[in-house]
């Protein structure tokens, strides 16, 4: 069956959307995730798509635990992104009403999380500057094309994570019910906007990650005896190049692997990966705040190429960074920057904390509460409304999220605790019980006793 018809076939099966199983989603499961995706790497693979075919990545999606209103299938360089919620791709998206399908230039609309949990959407800033980048990239050939690109998509949708697609489109082509293309004029369109994708790939660092995203520190420290603390870093780096800062700490407290990976990653692709130096224990007086440029991140100074000022070894360090063109910046500076895990701005509370250190993203604006509530309810799928009444007093409340599996109880409970705490993640447990344990066992309450 041509590709054409099983397109037609998808936007049929869209006026009987069901989010629970039944005959017409299991079809459209089987058409997006099996027969279309298999019909489309065929037709890619004896075509001249600009993506090699050894990184070439196919993948169409129709929901986990409940049907999506809007599938998709997505098309990446397996380098840069293998699935919708990372990196940059080309994505085929069904309109909820079926009355057409969008192809469209396309990026994540969340955070790279550091582990499973840590995902947040992008602020509406965040999107922005980095479709406006895309765009401005490839302007040049989007006046040229030939084909009838689209600058915004409308998917015809009331499903927040579909919207969350329409913010972060690009350019693209849009099909309607009546004039699906034949298979030919599908694939060179596609193979057009495949261009375009690579045209973004080849700009960002090793066709990875975009320095927009990319994840810095802040790194706070206390003079105490030490008054000249950052004045000896800043002669070393300025005689040697750079030079080795240490994180200090009195507990075991250790970077997390998957962070330094990031770090690391980032610093190795050539992303400017930043250090803010805040200086603790001023009281009242003027904010002492210096940034500086991390060319290196280690668990061990000796993996490192800077030294150390001569008043100290880092011994009692649990990270080193190799730090270099250090420079004062303003306290209002700091409003260009959020806590990476959160949506919290670097408020009075994490600013005096002494851990150290934060990772933080930069951002054209920081969210306010209502921002953050909605930004919680596109990323858990519940209601403002009934956030606000789960949220109202929540060391008073007991909430229990009861439904089949697969359904996102735990997704919503980790990010409901995430919210509370303002992302400390110190302030939340996970308790699992083995499925071996009875009610009875757990719930005060009259249980059967042996006496013999």
């Amino acid at each position: 069956m041509p590709l054409q018809e099983k397109l037609g076939q998808v936007l049929e099966l869209q006026q009987h959307y069901d989010p629970r199983p039944c005959d017409e989603m299991t079809e459209r499961r089987q058409l997006v995730e099996y027969g279309i995706r298999e019909e489309l790497m065929q037709l890619l693979n004896t075509s001249e798509f600009p993506i090699p075919q050894e990184y070439r990545h196919v993948k169409g999606g129709s929901g986990t635990g409940l049907n999506a209103k809007v599938p998709w299938i997505q098309i990446s360089d397996s380098r840069n992104s293998t699935s919708p919620q990372n990196g940059w791709y080309l994505v085929l998206l069904f309109n909820e009403d079926g009355g057409g399908v969008n192809a469209s230039v396309n990026k994540n609309s969340t955070s790279s999380p550091d582990d499973h949990w840590d995902a947040r959407p992008l602020s509406a800033q965040e999107i922005e500057r980095d479709r406006r980048w895309a765009r401005e990239l490839l302007q040049d050939g989007i006046e040229s094309s030939q084909l009838d690109l689209i600058n915004r998509m409308d998917l015809k949708t009331t499903s927040n994570i579909a919207q969350a697609y329409e913010q972060t489109h690009v350019t693209g082509v849009y099909y309607s019910k009546e004039s699906l293309p034949d298979d030919d004029t599908l694939v060179a369109e596609l193979s057009e906007l495949g261009e375009f994708l690579n045209t973004i790939y080849r700009a960002l660092p090793s066709g990875r990650q975009s320095s927009e995203t990319a994840m810095h520190l802040l790194l706070k420290w206390n003079r105490g005896s030490n008054h000249d603390e950052l004045e000896r870093h800043k002669q070393v780096a300025d005689q040697a190049g750079s030079v080795t800062w240490g994180c200090f700490t009195a507990s075991s407290r250790r970077i997390d692997s998957t962070r330094l990976d990031v770090l690391q990653n980032q610093i190795s692709d050539h992303t400017p990966t930043e250090a803010i130096l805040y200086e603790t224990g001023r009281g009242g007086a003027e904010p002492n705040i210096w940034r500086a440029s991390v060319l290196g991140v280690d668990t061990d100074s000796n993996r490192l190429p800077s030294r150390f000022p001569d008043h100290y070894d880092g011994n009692q360090c649990f990270l080193f960074l190799e730090l270099s063109g250090f420079e004062p910046i303003e306290a209002s500076d700091l409003d260009d920057y959020r806590l990476e895990s959160t949506e919290a701005p670097l408020g009075p509370g994490s600013l005096s904390n002494q851990t150290s250190p934060l990772y933080i993203k930069r951002v054209q604006g920081l969210p306010g509460p209502s921002d953050r509530l909605e930004a919680l309810s596109k990323l858990t799928l519940l209601e403002v409304e009934l956030l606000e009444e789960m949220l109202d007093q929540p060391e008073e409340r007991l909430v229990v999220l009861a439904g089949p599996p697969g359904t996102g109880k735990t997704w919503v409970a980790r990010h409901l605790g995430a919210h509370i705490t303002s992302g400390d993640k110190d302030r939340v447990r996970l308790v699992q019980f083995h499925p071996a344990m009875s009610y009875e066992s757990f719930i005060q309450g009259l249980h059967p006793v042996a006496t013999d």
